[in-house]
């Protein structure tokens, strides 16, 4: 029985200037840069996503950790999924976006 992980994408120009992220056991599995067809007003038309992985077990850090990281303006979020039912620390991630 293999190890169950959890997973998603970030698009790098999200981060809020500053935002470090630290310490916390994420694993990138593909980085690729995208054109947009069309963007939101503060949005970027190039955007550079990044899939990652993590431990199932150590969902929750990395969740809250990332939405720390999102800058407060713009309709940012990150998918960040479980295998599972949603935890509330995903929730964190979806709400980041109504916060703004």
């Amino acid at each position: 029985m293999g190890l169950s992980c959890t997973g998603g994408v970030l698009i790098a120009e999200s981060l809020r200037v500053g935002a470090r992220l630290t310490g916390v056991p994420l694993q990138i599995t593909e980085l690729t840069r995208v054109e947009m067809t069309s963007t939101g007003v503060d949005q970027p038309r190039y955007r550079t996503l990044l899939y990652f992985t993590a431990a199932e077990s150590e969902a929750p850090r990395p969740a809250v950790e990332l939405a720390t990281c999102l800058a407060p303006t713009g309709g940012w979020y990150t998918d960040f999924h479980t295998a599972g039912p949603t935890s509330g620390s995903e929730l964190i991630l979806h709400a980041r976006e109504a916060d703004a």
